[in-house]
């Protein structure tokens, strides 16, 4: 509220923003890898986070209309519980926070070095821009809202994109209505598409352009083995030494 008594908001979409900005992190883009060996059981597992945090938003949002006058959680829990049960709340919901943060950036820089590895090889370089991020954002945060909810409508849009564009991308290389067989006791995935439509398709595909013409980025799309064959360079492997069993993935 301001001087002259009329109530600042946010507004419909700044609100959505700060909301999805704070549900999705880096681990949508990461869980589904490390789900993947699991096969329908992470669909599940999905299904079951999704319902959780139905139940977090309903909770909250029954809270928010019991106690329109509340600050947040701190307000809520101090009310039921008393003064110290809600510092340790929020407490710990801070450090979770920073956490976040700090993990977020992380995982910001590891993207990044897929596109630029020499740059991000360089000693000290990845933990500077880490850094850097976390300051930068922090900066922004201390604009007010109104910025740091311009920002989070940005950022909430760059994260969005590549969940619409892995969909699209699907859809295009498996076609509508492909039908794929997932057989994870046997470690095998097989696309059910008849093979003379594979060919047609094969025929039509046309190679991209190579990224990298020299540097760490050409040596890997030249050298680098498939996951099946342990993801190494082929220039290292000997014919000598006792032969290593496959590791167990689970």
């Amino acid at each position: 509220m301001n001087e002259t008594g009329e109530v600042r908001q946010l507004g419909i979409w700044i609100c959505l923003a700060l909301v999805v900005g704070n549900m999705i992190g880096s681990g949508i883009f990461l869980l589904p890898a490390n789900l993947a060996p699991y096969g329908l059981n992470a669909i599940w597992g999905w299904v079951i986070t999704i319902g959780g945090a139905m139940c977090l938003a309903t909770v909250f949002a029954g809270l928010a209309k019991a106690m329109p006058d509340a600050g947040g959680p701190y307000d809520y829990v101090a009310r039921s519980m008393g003064a110290p049960p809600a510092f340790l709340v929020m407490w710990s919901y801070w450090i979770s926070t920073w956490v976040t943060n700090a993990a977020i950036s992380i995982a910001a820089v590891s993207y990044l070095s897929t596109l630029s590895p020499g740059f991000f090889a360089v000693p000290g370089v990845a933990p500077l821009v880490a850094i850097a991020f976390v300051a930068l954002f922090t900066a922004i945060a201390c604009t007010g809202a109104h910025v740091s909810g311009g920002v989070q409508i940005l950022t909430s849009v760059l994260k969005v994109m590549p969940l619409v564009a892995a969909m699209v991308i699907a859809v295009i290389v498996l076609g509508n209505g492909d039908k794929i067989t997932l057989d994870v006791a046997a470690r095998s995935i097989n696309l059910d598409v008849p093979e003379a439509e594979l060919a047609e398709r094969r025929a039509a595909w046309k190679a991209p352009e190579p990224r990298f013409a020299r540097g760490y980025g050409w040596m890997f799309t030249k050298h680098i083995k498939q996951a099946n064959e342990g993801c190494d360079f082929d220039f290292l492997e000997t014919g000598f030494g006792a032969p290593v069993d496959e590791p167990s993935i689970y």
